[in-house]
């Protein structure tokens, strides 16, 4: 799908060609003047079918030991996950909850998949499987996963691990979670003979399987620690795949992209070209908007209400990379999902709204989106579901009432619709850039760099390691038998008085880097420089590492960008060993280290209006979505209905005055009238509104 801008044409979004109405409308227009849009279904004209899989979800059942937690607690800890299941799995009947089984019957779970995210580092299929006898800590396991996608009629998607064992071990290791699944129980598969020995005798035909997650940034603390460069995970991917076809060729498997909505990154032109060959599609995780406490609420709305529009033109972006690097297009799956950052904000009414934009452009089969999967629906940390583990559904929260909605007001095949509507315009916030004028402009650079003052060598004075300045803004450290990470400061760069402070600051760290090994060394480790800021991890939970550069013999040049929060008063520069497999010895040597400011990307003025149309099967029912992403005015909307004769329908409307409740909700029911061919519907302010047509006998 080509994207081009201009005052009479905008892209085509979700099923919606939208045409600019004259000239845009301004930023922060009053809730007094609603505004007029024109939607144009065409029932007859199909897309293609509406992908079930698209109403895909997460759950986290692993070890997260190393990961999320310090890797001396006990195994106990993971008992919602590894006995539980999340909550799925009720381990005294052995079978799903039926209280879960009913809520995700009502969102149309299509696709789950497992063992979640960062704990598949972690994950040996091996241990999950046998009598339980044999596997205590195990009780919900592979099987049992295997036992609630079908009682979901749910399509299971299985990551991989990428650092459970030796990478020389892993496609093997692969390769017989495949026989495990898939293959017939005969002498030749023993571990097919295994599955029917433990109860299993049939294949479960699993197809859909993920080469790792977010496999850039390592193992986090787990021992031994681990992270591939671009060419490590290449090779490890394509070996694992060759071994995982062997057993079935008919799995479809997935390469992995560094997580974001920036397809431009070192990673993936590598792992694009080398992988792309042997893949079936690329797994992205999309997180944002950056929605922000230290935000004024109007400005977290407007943010939000842009959201869709960018996430389109990143779909775009991504599909390009595959095919310039590899020379064919692969679909994406949209493996993980969700809202930024802040953590508080994901079970928000404004969340659920973003969240069901995402939905409406990956239901669009122009996007070649291959599935999507929301993390995460149940219990924990981010679940929006929340059953305490017991029998029953405890709590709901807002977002849960979109998915209910879109599972109700979506067909079998996705139609054409067209949108006339006026444009949007809002001004940058923080490090998110503006939505202005009829182009995308990239991050440019402002002139000048910030002056990193004297380094601080205080931090360094650790055993194993001595630092040295070297030169102007240059950095020695010299590691003798070191053998644990290191984190330390060793520059302070405060904010200039000429930037606000409730303004984020886009910062571009740049530096090139040498390592050399001493003679006979063979421990490893990640090693690389990071900027965080002032007031420190523990306290804000904003960083950034660029590493890497470990692997550089000779002097090779990185860089990284840090959006910082919007209270940040300065960042410091940290030297980063991470991960050190045995004792360390060696110098890494740091020069031309540069902070520069830079202006965030600018996008073009965004539709006022959005929408998606399905129709049933039997072509009875009609199905239409439509979003409102002016954030202060109602759009009055006439909607024509081409090829579909129908008296009226009814619609169900999902608007929130206050977007940070999140209390779940049913939304506000309304019944229209068919005059025409067509009817006047006046939409809210940020709402998504769900129409169903029936038609005339």
């Amino acid at each position: 799908m080509t994207k081009t801008f201009s005052r009479l044409l905008l892209p085509i979004l979700s099923g919606a060609s939208v045409l600019a109405a004259a000239g845009a409308a301004p930023a922060f227009a009053p809730a007094s003047a609603p505004r007029t849009a024109v939607i144009t279904v065409h029932a007859g004209q199909p897309l293609g079918p509406v992908n079930p899989l698209i109403f895909g979800h997460n759950l986290e059942a692993a070890d997260s030991r190393g990961i999320f937690e310090p890797a001396s607690k006990p195994m106990s800890m993971n008992a919602g996950r590894t006995q539980r299941g999340q909550g799925f799995w009720d381990p005294q009947t052995r079978s799903s909850v039926p209280a879960v089984l009913e809520q995700m019957g009502k969102i149309k779970l299509g696709m789950l998949r497992y063992p979640g995210g960062c704990l598949a580092h972690n994950y040996n299929w091996k241990q999950t499987v046998g009598p339980l006898a044999q596997r205590p800590d195990w009780q919900f396991g592979l099987d049992e996963y295997i036992q609630v996608c079908r009682d979901l009629k749910a399509e299971p998607m299985i990551t991989v691990t990428d650092y459970a064992l030796p990478a020389a071990e892993l496609p093997r290791h692969a390769a017989e979670l495949v026989e495990y699944l898939n293959a017939p129980a005969t002498p030749e598969h023993p571990w097919a003979m295994k599955r029917a020995a433990w109860g299993h005798p049939n294949p479960y035909g699993v197809k859909w399987f993920e080469l790792g997650n977010e496999s850039d940034h390592g193992n986090h603390d787990v021992v031994p620690g681990r992270r591939y460069s671009p060419d490590d995970y290449a090779a490890y991917a394509v070996a694992t795949a060759a071994a995982m076809r062997a057993v079935d060729p008919s799995i479809k498997l997935g390469l992995v992209a560094v997580p974001g909505h920036e397809s431009d990154q070192p990673w993936n032109h590598v792992v694009f070209k080398k992988v792309g060959p042997v893949a079936d599609y690329v797994s992205i995780h999309l997180y944002g908007p950056p929605l922000d406490e230290g935000f004024p609420i109007d400005q977290n709305i407007q943010v939000a209400m842009t959201y869709a529009a960018r996430t389109a033109a990143c779909m775009d972006r991504f599909h390009q990379a595959v095919k310039t690097a590899c020379g064919r297009d692969l679909p994406l799956a949209v493996t993980e999902y969700n809202t930024g950052y802040n953590h508080n904000w994901r079970f928000t009414f404004l969340a659920g709204l973003a969240d069901a934009e995402i939905l409406r452009l990956c239901l669009d089969p122009r996007n070649r989106i291959a599935t999507a999967n929301y993390w995460h629906i149940l219990n924990d940390f981010w679940g929006i579901v929340n059953t305490g583990y017991t029998d029953r559904v405890v709590t709901r929260t807002a977002p849960v009432a979109f998915f209910e909605t879109w599972a109700r007001y979506c067909g079998d095949t996705v139609v054409e619709s067209t949108v006339q509507a006026p444009l949007l315009t809002t001004p940058a916030v923080g490090g998110w850039g503006a939505s202005s004028g009829t182009q995308a402009l990239p991050r440019r650079v402002l002139p000048g760099t910030l002056d990193l003052g004297a380094f601080i060598l205080k931090e360094f004075e650790t055993p194993g390691v001595f630092a040295t300045v070297s030169g102007k803004d240059g950095l020695m450290i010299n590691f003798n038998q070191c053998g644990q990470p290191i984190y330390p400061n060793f520059a302070v760069v405060h904010r200039p008085a000429t930037v606000p402070l409730s303004q984020a600051m886009l910062l571009k760290f740049s530096f090139e880097a040498k390592f050399t090994p001493a003679p006979g060394n063979t421990a490893r480790g990640v090693m690389g420089l990071g900027l965080c800021d002032l007031r420190g991890w523990d306290a804000t939970k904003s960083a950034i590492a660029v590493p890497g550069a470990q692997e550089a013999r000779d002097w090779q040049s990185y860089e990284g960008y840090f959006e910082t929060r919007p209270d940040c008063p300065g960042v410091t520069l940290v030297a980063r060993l991470e991960n050190p497999s045995g004792k360390l010895s060696g110098t890494m040597e740091y020069r031309n280290l540069k902070l520069q400011f830079f202006l965030p990307p600018s996008f073009p003025a965004f539709p006022g209006v959005t929408a998606l149309a399905t129709l049933s099967k039997d072509g009875k029912k009609l199905f239409l979505v439509v979003f409102n992403q002016d954030f202060q005015a109602p759009m009055t909307t006439r909607i024509r209905l081409d090829g579909f004769k129908t008296a009226g329908g009814s619609y169900v409307e999902l608007y929130q005055k206050e977007v940070a409740e999140t209390a779940y909700f049913t939304g506000t029911p309304g019944a229209v009238t068919v005059t025409d061919g067509a009817v006047v519907h006046t939409l809210s302010p940020h709402s998504m509104t769900a129409f169903e047509f029936t038609a005339a006998p």
